[in-house]
């Protein structure tokens, strides 16, 4: 009891003699730190300090190679050679009736990718002359050569391209057939233009180089095909020259129907109107189809074959129909498929469009025959 009333005067006493520290009061206990504990404050922030600084100069640094990774100059894109690739090694040429193109070459090109290829203005395409020495030519304008659009190549399958060349052609005598017409062009070509190797075309969109072979140098000779699988075993003097390869992803049909149509109403191909060519070419191609309709619906070789203009998609067979493809003026040319595999069936070559009509719808009786018998 006594240390308690007198705890203070102890304390004192205590603290006097050395044997306790007295508590520091609370304005000791805010009083500025020792020296030593000064330093080692100091000591840690300069150390804070450093390591942020580093941090900071490092993300500097990694944003600065970020950047110049983003915006340093990247090699160019090769272009791409084999995407679309021609069949023939030699061009198909025949002079034209348009007074700003007068000479037309004709391209099997094949689509070798797994997406169809299109393209519908020829703007997109840089094109330039390959020399015989390798070297490219700078781009021609089109008022020079025009690449023949719209184009549209499936994927996997071949098509024709055509491309318009303005050039003035000695004219064609009155007394000189067709044959010999074309080989003058064809001797005229070597001797203004011998020294080209091919064209070249650079699709600016996909990045492809489409290198076009130059046209032969020298006459052809004449393959004797059999126009139709028919039983009658004509032969034709022309043959297309470009390759059509069944679908074999497709299920061919047990029995086909006598059912016609043309080859691009079946495929649903709606044609570019923007210029005047254009709209000529629709023109004639109207023309050539209504022709070959009507002797359809005339000749007795075409009784029981429906042509489906109403509902194309629904029919067995189309037809490809040419007016003086491959220079072959006067000539009608013509090629028959099955469209359930995309086969090739017959071809052939007539003198107007009566011969056509018979011709196809004999190979289609044909080919309906041959695929076996109907059982009610």
């Amino acid at each position: 009891m006594f240390f308690v009333g007198n705890w203070t005067t102890l304390a004192t006493v205590f603290a006097s003699c050395g044997c306790i520290r007295p508590d520091r009061s609370e304005g000791q206990m805010n009083a500025p730190p020792e020296p030593d504990t000064r330093q080692r404050m100091r000591a840690t922030l300069l150390k804070i300090a450093a390591v942020a600084g580093g941090i900071t100069l490092a993300l500097c640094i990694a944003a600065a190679g970020a950047m110049w990774y983003g915006l340093r100059p990247k090699p160019p894109k090769q272009w791409d050679t084999k995407a679309i690739v021609p069949t023939e090694p030699t061009a198909g040429f025949a002079p034209t009736n348009d007074k700003d193109y007068q000479l037309i070459f004709t391209y099997k090109l094949k689509n070798t990718t797994s997406s169809d290829y299109s393209v519908d203005d020829s703007k997109s395409f840089k094109i330039v002359v390959l020399w015989e020495n390798n070297v490219l030519s700078q781009p021609l304008p089109s008022e020079s050569l025009n690449l023949s659009t719209p184009i549209f190549i499936p994927s996997r399958q071949t098509s024709e391209v055509d491309l318009r060349i303005k050039l003035t052609l000695p004219s064609k005598t009155p007394s000189e057939s067709d044959a010999a017409y074309h080989e003058r062009l064809r001797a005229f070509l070597n001797e203004t233009a011998g020294s080209v190797k091919g064209i070249v075309l650079f699709d600016e969109v996909n990045h492809y180089r489409i290198d076009l072979p130059p046209w032969s140098r020298t006459k052809p000779a004449n393959t004797q095909q059999s126009a139709s699988p028919s039983s009658n075993n004509k032969l034709s003097a022309w043959r297309p020259n470009w390759e059509t390869v069944p679908d074999k992803s497709k299920k061919a049909k047990e029995q086909l129907s006598p059912t016609l149509v043309f080859a691009d109403d079946w495929l649903g191909f709606i044609p570019t109107l923007d210029t005047d060519e254009q709209k000529k070419q629709h023109q004639k191609d109207i023309e050539r189809k209504e022709l070959v309709i009507q002797a359809v619906r005339r000749l007795p070789e075409c009784k029981g074959v429906t042509f489906m203009r109403s509902n194309p998609k629904t029919a067995d067979f189309d037809v490809q129909v040419f007016n003086g493809l491959d220079g072959r003026i006067g000539k009608w040319q013509w090629v028959l498929y099955r469209t359930d595999i995309i086969e090739r069936l017959s071809y052939g070559e007539e003198t107007d469009t009566d011969g056509v009509a018979k011709s196809v719808c004999t190979a289609v009786h044909a080919s309906v025959g041959s695929s076996g018998g109907k059982v009610e």
